[in-house]
């Protein structure tokens, strides 16, 4: 879809929190009590059993069972103590922080890993993950990046073998083509789904679900990370103020403005630009 192509992927910023390899011998405990956790989830088990239970429902954990667990999914856990346990797990969040990218993708809680080639793909990824997240230098950290979006990239690629793959291609709606770009000729003003609609010439439930079944989100969703992206260009390439910032893509409420900001990258945004200068200060080279 439009909006995965143009507004999420070309932004997606993958943040690994911690992970690795995890193993115990038989009569030893892994379990967790019911909770929802801030940041995505992979548990791919390699050795013995275990039960995961996720929005109440029971599943079993299997030597090639690869579980996805999205942030704020409540679940619980308990391994079977009869044998040894092994697991590689990790707790990730990707930014642009929005649930809406996980329904778009429909993806399940688990996939299965039959195929023996697949398999050795996913554990020399995870194990380079291992290796990374215990480096302290830069390349560990960007190695970090590049074995989570290669994961990510392979759950998805599984979990759509047998329906068809969510397109990233253009859409050529004229609709929607037409709409986009009044929203991004007046970034700066609060549209409401009444101007939109009135300028489509369309009733506001007929736009708001002919817009969400082209681009995945609502109008509303829509604009709002169009606005943030907008901003966070600003932040990098311009000497504006924050307020200046924010008044530029249409918000008049800072506290709410650093609060969304926030929650889409990551870091406020002053520290957004903190980062850039800093990072900028750092790969300067004078001629």
């Amino acid at each position: 879809m439009e909006f995965l192509q143009d507004v999420y992927f070309s932004n997606m910023n993958p943040v690994c929190h911690i992970g690795g390899f995890f193993s115990i011998d038989t009569g030893d405990n892994w379990s967790l009590g019911q909770e929802k956790f801030a940041q995505n989830k992979f548990y791919y088990i390699k050795n013995g059993r275990c039960e995961i239970v996720i929005e109440g429902k029971k599943y079993e954990g299997k030597a090639g069972r690869w579980f996805f667990i999205p942030a704020g999914v409540s679940h619980y856990y308990q391994n079977d103590k009869t044998a040894p346990f092994s697991k590689y797990w990790m707790h990730f969040d990707l930014y642009p922080n929005t649930v809406d990218f996980f329904k778009i993708l429909n993806l399940p809680y688990y996939i299965d890993i039959e195929n023996a080639e697949t398999q050795k793909n996913v554990d020399r990824f995870f194990d380079e993950f291992t290796k990374a997240v215990h480096g302290d230098q830069i390349c560990d950290k960007l190695r970090e990046k590049v074995c989570l979006i290669e994961l990510f990239g392979s759950y998805i690629t599984l979990a759509n073998q047998s329906k068809k793959q969510p397109s990233v291609k253009r859409q050529s709606d004229t609709l929607v083509d037409n709409v986009t770009k009044y929203i991004e000729n007046n970034i700066d003003k609060n549209l409401s789904i009444k101007n939109l609609s009135e300028f489509c010439h369309l009733h506001p439930n007929y736009f708001i679900r002919t817009f969400k079944e082209k681009t995945g989100l609502t109008p509303a969703k829509y604009m709002r990370t169009l606005k943030l992206e907008n901003a966070k260009r600003l932040l990098e390439e311009s000497d504006l103020s924050i307020i200046e910032v924010m008044n530029r893509v249409g918000f008049d409420d800072a506290a709410h403005f650093s609060k969304l900001f926030k929650s889409y990258f990551g870091m406020s945004p002053k520290k957004w630009r903190q980062n850039v200068n800093m990072m900028l200060k750092y790969f300067y080279i004078e001629d």
